[in-house]
């Protein structure tokens, strides 16, 4: 994350990853922390 400004944080299937992704994004947004998720195929 220091030197790309991202990492990959877990590997789960598609549709766990998704829902997770969304969890992650509505707590942060909640907390009003500057946080993007990206799911991505591996």
């Amino acid at each position: 994350i220091h030197q790309d400004g991202q990492g990959i944080v877990g590997s789960y299937v598609h549709e766990v990853a998704e829902q997770k992704g969304i969890e992650t994004t509505l707590a942060a947004r909640q907390e009003n922390f500057p946080l993007q998720v990206k799911v991505k195929k591996q």
